[in-house]
């Protein structure tokens, strides 16, 4: 009879949890067909001196192809994040790079540099999957100095995005931000 009761008990239990709806603050139930991929937005903060003080907006941007600029005296950090409450989020990915040129009166030089990939996955728990998921902040260094006796010329940097849902859906977008003189 102890047996019995035992497992009527871990049957019960395994039936609340396995059939109750998603209910964390980042859950959806995953559905059955979903046609839409994860929207991406991209939040770029940036902080600026002006001269009554530091002032700083967190500004978010949706879309294919988001450009933005910033002054070489700006700070500024992006993140990424992918969004879906049909099917939930599986996976995001971020990368990118800059290009930067300065010049003299004899030539120009040219550097360039990556950021290296963030990616984040989080398999989905049972029929419930994650609403959303982001990848860290990465700082674009946009007042890097140029070798001495070279001035600033311009600069740029370019940031990609993809996320996946859980029924496959996919989505992609570029960030390009412009460094003004």
């Amino acid at each position: 009879m102890k047996n019995r009761s035992l497992g009527l008990l871990l049957g019960a239990t395994f039936w609340l949890f396995a059939c109750s709806p998603c209910t964390g603050p980042n859950q959806v139930h995953i559905a059955a067909t979903d046609a839409t991929p994860p929207e991406l937005t991209w939040y770029v903060i940036q902080k600026s001196m002006t001269p009554s003080g530091p002032i700083s907006a967190i500004t978010p941007y949706t879309g294919a192809a988001v450009n933005v600029s910033a002054s070489r005296t700006d700070s500024i950090w992006v993140y990424l994040v992918a969004r879906d409450p049909e099917s939930g989020v599986f996976d995001i990915t971020m990368s990118g790079g800059f290009g930067m040129t300065c010049s003299s009166g004899t030539g120009a030089i040219a550097l360039d540099g990556i950021i290296p990939e963030q990616y984040r996955s989080l398999s989905p728990a049972g029929s419930c999957g994650s609403l959303q998921i982001e990848v860290d902040r990465a700082l674009l260094d946009v007042g890097i100095a140029c070798p001495a006796g070279n001035t600033f010329a311009n600069m740029g940097f370019g940031m990609s995005g993809r996320a996946a849902n859980n029924k496959g859906g996919e989505a992609t977008s570029t960030l390009s931000l412009t460094v003004n003189p």
